[in-house]
């Protein structure tokens, strides 16, 4: 009898089409999303040890509602961010994978004094996305969609979670050896495309998200997690919770989070797009933000989230050139997230 293909070899037989601008396009588009992995929490005490380490309040979370969060240094920088889901009655936290040995870290530091305990979950679950206007009836054949962004549906062992995004998007978490028949019935009526994908749709979406490039650089407002549910204001003491209460009663940013378009300034194209944490100055090299995240289509234009200051968001801003680990770029195109107040 012949082994079962690991997932990599699994997953390298279904040919992958690279991020372009006609991908999104595309009815409905299937994407491994191996750069995500999940640790679990198990134990009785696991909400209300999470309750005192996250900026998301465990109180609203259930087996139909994930919640959005993250975990912040005592000074409220953000060391991940974070998915939260219920899944077989255990909570699981769904994260960058290469932020697992931190965030575990962190946290083993305080679960001690718990009855709780952390498990890296990254060889025993897949995790891949959906998406587009035909999404939600290519789910339906394996299990029922949710309806509302973050919740969640259940059948059997596999999973979905709504996100949000400008056309129906879900991921599904399914253990790794059932990932390849779910797999199997949805790539029948989808693209395959790259994780790449995934990610502009984060960033089309205005959902910024921590890696090990960006851990402890940013603040949760940074990121627009006040905007998007990812901290609660009233749910008490955490990590890092003076400061970012401090930070959005008292103080008023300079800058904000930003959907922009970019291109090299000398009409070439880039090998890749800007590292996520990479500094932003004008051409009198002073500095005006950082690159949160950012993907490169195979035309060579860039689209990222960047922190840049208010002002690049008036009706009709100016095109100006900025640079970027010494290169230089056009700024093409400047706008909010589709959730930001005063939204142009």
């Amino acid at each position: 009898m012949n082994e079962p293909l690991s997932w990599q070899d699994f997953i390298a037989s279904f040919p992958t089409q690279d991020l372009t601008e006609n991908t999104q396009n595309t009815a409905c588009r299937l994407m491994d999303l191996n750069h995500l992995g999940l640790i679990a929490i198990p134990g009785e005490d696991s909400q209300t040890f999470l309750q005192g380490q996250l900026s998301c309040d465990l109180n609203q979370l259930s087996d139909e509602h994930c919640l959005l969060g993250s975990l912040n240094t005592v000074k409220g920088r953000s060391v991940s961010t974070l998915t939260l889901a219920k899944l077989n009655d255990t909570v699981h936290l769904l994260l960058h994978k290469d932020l697992i040995a931190d965030v575990s870290q962190v946290l083993g530091k305080y679960i001690v004094f718990s009855k709780a305990s952390l498990e890296d979950q990254g060889d025993k679950w897949i995790c891949f996305g959906i998406s587009g206007k035909q999404a939600t009836n290519n789910i339906s054949k394996i299990l029922p969609a949710p309806v509302k962004d973050y919740d969640i549906s259940h059948q059997n062992t596999l999973h979905c979670i709504k996100i949000p995004g400008s056309t129906p998007r879900y991921i599904i978490l399914t253990p790794s050896d059932e990932a390849q028949e779910a797999w199997t019935a949805l790539s029948k009526d989808s693209v395959i495309v790259s994780s790449s994908q995934w990610q502009l749709e984060n960033i089309e979406a205005g959902i910024a998200e921590v890696d090990a490039t960006t851990k402890e650089q940013f603040l949760p407002h940074n990121l627009n997690l006040h905007l998007t549910g990812g901290v609660n204001f009233e749910k008490g003491c955490y990590t890092g919770q003076e400061v970012i209460a401090r930070m959005h009663y008292r103080a008023k940013l300079k800058r904000e989070l930003l959907i922009c378009e970019l291109e090299h300034s000398d009409g070439t194209n880039p090998s890749s797009a800007p590292l996520n944490g990479s500094a932003i100055q004008d051409e009198e090299n002073h500095n005006l933000g950082e690159i949160i995240n950012a993907v490169l289509f195979e035309s060579g234009r860039i689209k990222a989230l960047a922190l840049l200051p208010k002002k690049e968001t008036d009706e009709n801003p100016p095109q100006r050139k900025i640079q970027i680990n010494k290169r230089e770029f056009n700024l093409n195109r400047v706008e909010r997230p589709p959730y930001a107040i005063n939204n142009k």
